[in-house]
């Protein structure tokens, strides 16, 4: 059925109510509308941006991100796909309008990564972080700004492994957790996929028991995995996340002190020294990870932090 002079002009009415600047929104959005969108397409975008700005009290304020970004994805998605992720979309803005904008808004450069059900998952991810404060809400709406960024060095799997990460920091310090998140892309994108697994799971390990020390391990630990032989850093990584899961408190310390210690020792021992260690592990997990009494120049320290940090220290 035509966008007719009459349907727009209601439409136009019931976003004028709401908001003029959401009116003006959907007017320059329309006005760039995809030529090849059909007339059934153009209603559902129209439709669906209602139901979005009338869903809760402020809902309407992620409507201008929807009415900008929808009409390009329209025509990539079917209907019941499309309207799962408005949907989704609306579930967001019940909880703070600037999530939802910011889903929206990433909605683009995801969409195309992720396949059918997928988008939803990535939805809940977010939504997880949300903890009915203003600083969960700023997380939240950062794991979704920095989803497409994430999302080129990791699957929806491991990206929902972080997200748990990053849920259990927050449990303790927001602060702490958007300190992780923002320093996430950095850290991964020297990583190859092996290392990636092993360094969320340590990453893990730590927010289990040794939660203040973990932005520090966003922020220092791939600089410090550079001193240890290509080959064996995600082994490292793993024999790091059983001794943190054993000792719970000082995982970073001891994983930055053996990595000084690797760094010390030619490349090619590095592979036997991680064994021995592994074989110490069991018995006494913090003998494994020590570092020996070297007059060998040191590295800066990696306990250094940066304002952002304080707390970690």
């Amino acid at each position: 059925m035509p966008l007719d002079d009459a349907y727009l002009q209601d439409a136009e009415a019931r976003l004028a109510q709401l908001s003029p600047p959401l009116l003006d929104a959907f007017r320059d959005a329309r006005a760039v509308l995809p030529a090849a969108l059909t007339d059934d397409q153009q209603r559902l975008w129209v439709e669906e941006g209602l139901a979005l700005a009338a869903h809760s009290l402020r809902s309407w304020e992620a409507g201008a991100d929807y009415f900008r970004v929808a009409p390009a994805l329209l025509a990539k998605m079917d209907e019941a796909s499309f309207r799962r992720w408005v949907g989704a979309g609306r579930a967001l803005a019940e909880l703070a309008a600037a999530i939802a904008g910011a889903y929206f808004k990433a909605s683009p450069d995801v969409l195309p990564r992720l396949a059918g059900p997928q988008a939803s998952e990535w939805a809940h991810l977010g939504e997880r972080l949300y903890k009915a404060t203003w600083k969960s809400i700023s997380l939240a709406g950062a794991f979704f700004t920095l989803s497409p960024l994430l999302l080129q060095r990791l699957s929806l799997s491991d990206l929902g492994r972080l997200a748990r990460v990053l849920e259990g920091i927050s449990d303790r310090s927001a602060d702490l957790a958007a300190a992780c998140l923002e320093a996430a892309p950095g850290a991964l994108h020297s990583l190859t996929q092996n290392e990636t697994a092993a360094f969320i799971d340590f990453a893990a390990a730590i927010s289990d028991g040794a939660w203040p020390e973990a932005a520090l391990y966003f922020q220092r630990g791939p600089d410090l995995l550079r001193g240890i032989e290509p080959g064996q850093r995600a082994r490292y990584l793993e024999l790091s996340s059983g001794v943190a899961r054993r000792l719970g408190r000082q995982a970073y310390v001891l994983f930055a002190e053996g990595s000084l210690a690797l760094r010390d020792v030619a490349e090619v021992h590095h592979g036997r020294l991680i064994e021995l260690a592994e074989g110490l592990a069991g018995p006494s997990p913090a003998a494994s990870a020590a570092r020996p009494t070297s007059s060998s120049p040191r590295a800066a320290s990696p306990y250094a932090t940066s304002p952002r940090c304080t707390t970690a220290a």
